[in-house]
């Protein structure tokens, strides 16, 4: 969408990395999600209301919808002070003195 102007970007907390919030529907919470709109992989589906960002998550109940023009990406999935490390699967399970083996 040309001429349209979102919401200025603001800044991560865990990686001042730019973002911007969408005031979720279900729940009136303010999701971080990434600047850029990304249509071919955000989840998450916005509209302008008056200066902010209106919308909701994609799931089965709700699906995209053409009045929300806007797709973004949410920021936990792409920021890199939230990228946690994984335990291998190969790995033993830590020896539990209550449960012993």
């Amino acid at each position: 969408m040309t001429g349209v102007r979102l919401p200025r970007p603001s800044e991560c907390r865990s990686c001042a990395d730019p973002i911007r919030f969408v005031k979720l529907q279900t729940t009136g919470k303010a999701l971080p999600v990434n600047p850029r709109p990304d249509p071919d992989h955000g989840n998450v589906v916005a509209h302008l209301a008056g200066s902010r960002l209106v919308g909701y998550v994609i799931s089965a109940d709700h699906g995209p919808s053409p009045l929300f023009p806007f797709r973004f990406v949410p920021h936990y999935a792409t920021c890199p002070a939230e990228q946690k490390p994984t335990r291998r699967r190969d790995s033993a399970p830590a020896d539990d003195p209550l449960f012993p083996i």
